[in-house]
């Protein structure tokens, strides 16, 4: 009997190194849809649209990985012995073999065996000839990048042997360096609007540094939706990695805020100040609503500086030249608000990335 088509694309996926699926945050598997795998697919350059395709797109890449004899790298831990794996074709495990490793400072090790007294682990035939998995054992070696080089009859293959310590090396007697982590949003001060801010980790880092601590970290601080319905303030489920989230930035320290009456009047009213009040006094954070006030004062701020030419409005210009995929985050973010739901619910052709003008 056949395998179903289903059960031979998700075989083909994972021989191309296509991760099928996932266990989410809400515990429950994530499995990849058909379509998910062959687009992925076509973009590795492997055809799958077809049952046909599928089949023999699957065993031409059985065919490969069989035939290789080694992968390209592996890695041995901490010095110790460790064992290789060998794919090798049945009607040369009687041929004398070789296998020898040069090491970084130039010595050679060479691996005494038989390859006919190794025990078989698995086997395939594929295309009429028939292939065992054996294993060899490696000596000990120095850290450091390797080249290991394996013969048997006439053919002949190569890898990188990593030898590397599972703990990272620091000289004897080194001062050891400390510092701090904490999400973005909780390095929040007196003035912040809530969630803290850039200016408060820039402040918070100044503190930091004459306390002898050399390291901050965060969490990613990648461009997030914010707003309902779509809300999802994950940081490791972005809209995109290619941008900042606008949500940290601080808004006193922008430029135009100097020039922009309208955002001042905005900030000064009592509603305003009563709302601020609100989000520093709260125990948790509420996005929606704190990324909707900060909006309203950035969409002001928006307006003058699209509204005046400065060498400020230049240097944008010139950063868009340079970087057309703004304009194209920026259309994506303009329908986001229009269709107000997540972009797999979006119509098909603008679900599909093809957005015109009238769709922001």
């Amino acid at each position: 009997m056949k395998p179903a088509p289903q059960t031979e694309l998700k075989e083909l996926a994972k021989l191309c190194g296509v991760q099928i699926g996932y266990y989410s945050m809400d515990c429950k598997t994530k499995v990849a849809s058909p379509e998910v795998l062959k687009n992925v697919l076509r973009c590795l350059g492997v055809g799958a649209d077809s049952p046909g395709m599928i089949r023999e797109a699957l065993n031409a890449e059985k065919r490969a990985h069989w035939a290789r004899c080694l992968e390209p790298v592996a890695v041995s831990w901490d010095g110790k012995r460790s064992r290789l794996s060998l794919r090798i074709p049945a009607d040369l495990e009687k041929k004398a073999a070789r296998c020898e490793i040069s090491l970084e400072d130039g010595s050679i090790l060479k691996i005494p065996f038989k390859l006919s007294g190794l025990r078989i682990n698995r086997g395939s035939t594929i295309a009429g000839r028939t292939y065992h998995l054996k294993e060899i054992n490696l000596p000990a070696m120095p850290y450091g990048y390797h080249q290991l080089r394996f013969c048997v009859g006439h053919c002949e293959s190569r890898m990188l042997l990593i030898s590397a310590p599972t703990q990272s090396y620091a000289e004897p007697g080194h001062r050891r360096h400390w510092g701090l982590f904490l999400p973005l949003y909780a390095a929040h001060s007196e003035r912040s609007w809530g969630a803290g801010n850039f200016g408060d980790w820039r402040r918070f880092s100044d503190w930091v540094s004459p306390q002898g601590g050399t390291i901050m970290g965060t969490l990613p601080l990648l461009a997030a939706s914010l707003n309902k319905p779509s809300c999802d303030p994950s940081p490791y489920s972005p809209v995109s990695r290619l941008f900042w989230n606008e949500f940290y930035i601080d808004i006193t320290a922008v430029p135009e805020l100097e020039c922009c009456l309208r955002a001042r009047k905005l900030m000064e009213a009592n509603t305003f100040a009563k709302r601020l009040h609100t989000f520093r006094a709260e125990p948790l954070l509420d996005y929606d609503r704190q990324a909707e006030l900060r909006r309203k004062v950035l969409l002001l701020l928006a307006d003058c500086f699209f509204s005046t030419r400065s060498e400020r409005r230049k240097s944008f210009e010139d950063f868009l030249q340079k970087r057309p995929e703004v304009k194209r985050y920026a259309s994506f973010r303009a329908a986001c608000d229009k269709f107000q739901k997540g972009w797999r619910s979006w119509p098909p052709r603008e679900r599909d990335g093809k957005l015109r003008a009238g769709d922001s």
